[in-house]
């Protein structure tokens, strides 16, 4: 009984506390939790199905002995007993092929599992014991459940459940502590582990006993390489309740991140999937109140997902088979059986919208050839050799065709100040001394902020990371309406595909030094490099960072009718740590901060990049959705 009153403290907190400090090259499938307030809930019924059915196959098949019946066959030195609990909290999360998650906000976790005590030496057979059987020693236990990630806006499920089982006793020490070592099977993720120990400890005055618990659970990558590895993300057998432009927004992001698309780029494609999607959804969208040709579920999953494969098979053909695969999935939909002639509606919708966004940016400049010449101006920018390439990045992109504004030349913000003058001085000390590698005024915050909004290479970059900001205000403010939803969508990937064009052209026309170069023109013998080396390859002015996030935070507080939201976001380049905001335009302006921390803008390209994306983020709204027409 002692065991039992010990273990239920354990169960509480077995996954409470997931600590991952291993390297994302072998992991990349990571989960903080914590236990709140729940329910356990003891001699409980299966929360599943199959469970009795698997296990018992299990148990009989691993230790040789039977289950079925409530545990009335197995042998008095095991105690049976089936336990639920909820309550588990998901602090932060980074998940295969999925965008990070946020935190409580988002998800949470309940379990359902046997739990077998084994209170004295008993021997053991299956796969465990052999055929001659092992004797076990008591105060051991044995396991074998399902635990399920879900929203928490609905309760809906997030992440198929994940399988977990002991496939050898785990023993209470004399001191109530506890070893955990567990086999975690994922469809989603494949082969994972679990391992930790828990400690209880005696409160010194009342005496109340508390567990602490350490835990990890990883799932390798050479594991969980699903292949197509973004397919998964749009089936609706595996992740419930999501809407299908969130689904496939997701797998536009898996391959960003997958071909290490830079910003400018995977902007544009962001721009052009989601106004695939969204005109797709047009003629359900005017049919969406009325009783007359109103589009069903599976033409309107069939508009999303045919439009978005087609913009996304001609933008990234090496994914074509993942494409192809999260395509085949999507139309597995709930609703989506023998209804062939519900998704030919659907397909015709969006794959003519999408050929007409692809016709329009055939020659739209983003693959012209630009020979770039470099200058020797004494603010003219120059390559920091040997870290950069030859050529700058992207010198064509002030002349690719915009989606929404004009001519990028109107959203200029006037040259940077020069040499010598007050604001030039004062802006290249404080990257100076805030933006050195080995900084003794920057705080760790500040370094830390520095990290958090890198979205470097291999993320859903700086754009994408606005498009996860969207995804999890969808899911705090529980927004269902698939239409509002893709309107949404669309205007973040315009403002920020506009934001991209209008700050390169802020770049090549004024083409300007980055901090590292003005700090070694003065001073060669400084030692000075900034802390996110190396410094990137194209000139400073404007800040691409500040561009991006205050178009994207312009359109959203326009959207929603007011700056003034709270949410929170965590970093794909900086996980296990989250962030909370109570405006979109707090969150911008420290995305465009963290340059200057890092070392590699000075904070008048800040400020110019800033102030030029909010005006491109008002044009961009007015243009797609004046006076929110498009949301309603």
């Amino acid at each position: 009984m002692r065991n039992l009153v010990l273990l239920s403290s354990v169960l509480v907190l077995y996954f409470a506390s997931v600590v991952l400090a291993l390297s994302p090259m072998e992991f990349d499938t990571q989960i903080n939790l914590s236990a709140v307030n729940g329910v356990v809930e003891y001699n409980a019924a299966f929360a599943y199905p199959d469970m009795e059915e698997k296990g018992v196959s299990f148990f009989k098949n691993t230790f040789g002995i039977d289950v079925s019946n409530g545990g009335s066959r197995l042998p008095p030195t095991i105690t049976y007993n089936v336990i639920t609990f909820s309550g588990y909290k998901v602090d932060s999360a980074r998940f295969r092929g999925f965008p990070t998650v946020a935190g409580n906000q988002d998800l949470i976790m309940e379990d359902s599992a046997f739990y077998l005590i084994i209170n004295q030496p008993t021997v053991l057979h299956g796969s465990f014991g052999g055929r001659n059987g092992t004797w076990v020693a008591g105060n051991s236990w044995i396991t074998f459940g399902f635990y399920t990630y879900k929203w928490a806006q609905n309760n809906s499920v997030a992440f198929p459940r994940v399988n977990f089982f002991s496939v050898m006793p785990m023993f209470f020490g004399p001191d109530g502590s506890l070893v955990i070592d567990c086999v975690l099977q994922s469809n989603l993720w494949g082969r994972g582990m679990a391992k930790g120990v828990s400690i209880p400890r005696a409160h010194p005055t009342t005496g109340v006993v508390t567990t602490t618990l350490l835990v990890t659970h990883t799932f390798p990558t050479e594991l969980t390489a699903i292949a197509p590895k973004c397919a998964v993300i749009t089936t609706e057998k595996d992740t419930f309740d999501e809407d299908f432009v969130v689904k496939w927004n997701n797998v536009l992001l898996s391959t960003i991140r997958d071909l290490k698309v830079v910003p400018p780029i995977a902007s544009r494609a962001m721009a052009m999937v989601h106004s695939a999607i969204d005109e797709a959804l047009e003629d359900c969208k005017k049919t969406k109140n009325s009783n007359f040709n109103k589009c069903s579920k599976a033409t309107i999953v069939s508009s999303i997902s045919h439009a978005a494969h087609r913009v996304l098979m001609n933008l990234f053909p090496t994914h074509a088979d993942c494409f192809n695969a999260a395509l085949q999935r999507s139309l597995e939909c709930e609703g989506c059986a023998n209804a062939a002639t519900a998704i030919a509606r659907g397909k015709r919708s969006g794959v003519q919208n999408a050929d007409r966004v692809l016709r329009s940016r055939d020659d739209d400049g983003s693959q012209e050839f630009v020979d770039y010449e470099f200058s020797n101006g004494p603010m003219d920018f120059q390559p920091i050799w040997p870290a950069s390439p030859r050529f700058p990045l992207l010198p064509q992109w002030p002349k690719v065709t915009p989606f929404a504004i004009d001519d990028p030349a109107d959203y200029r913000q006037g040259p940077p100040p020069a040499i010598g003058t007050p604001q030039f001085e004062q802006d290249y000390q404080e990257v100076f001394n805030y933006g050195r590698n080995e900084s003794s005024v920057r705080t760790f915050d500040q370094r830390r902020i520095a990290w958090f909004w890198e979205d470097g290479p291999g993320t859903a970059t700086p754009p994408g990371h606005w498009m996860v900001i969207l995804q999890n205000l969808i899911r705090q403010r529980a927004i269902v309406d698939t239409y509002r939803i893709s309107a949404l969508f669309r205007l973040v990937g315009v403002a920020v595909a506009d934001a991209g064009i209008v700050s390169w052209d802020h770049k090549y026309f004024y083409n300007t030094f980055r901090p590292e170069t003005a700090i070694k023109q003065r001073d060669r013998t400084s030692g000075w490099f900034p802390m996110l080396n190396p410094t990137p390859n194209f000139p400073e002015y404007t800040s691409g960072h500040s561009t991006f996030s205050a178009a994207a935070a312009r359109v959203l507080s326009l959207a929603f009718g007011t700056d003034d939201i709270s949410f929170e976001t965590t970093s794909e380049g900086y996980p296990n740590h989250i962030r909370r905001f109570s405006r979109f335009s707090d969150a911008a302006k420290e995305a465009g901060k963290s340059r200057i921390y890092g070392g590699i803008h000075f904070e008048y390209g800040n400020v110019a990049g800033f102030n030029s994306g909010v005006a491109v983020g008002n044009t961009v709204y007015n243009r797609l959705c004046r006076n929110g027409s498009c949301l309603e």
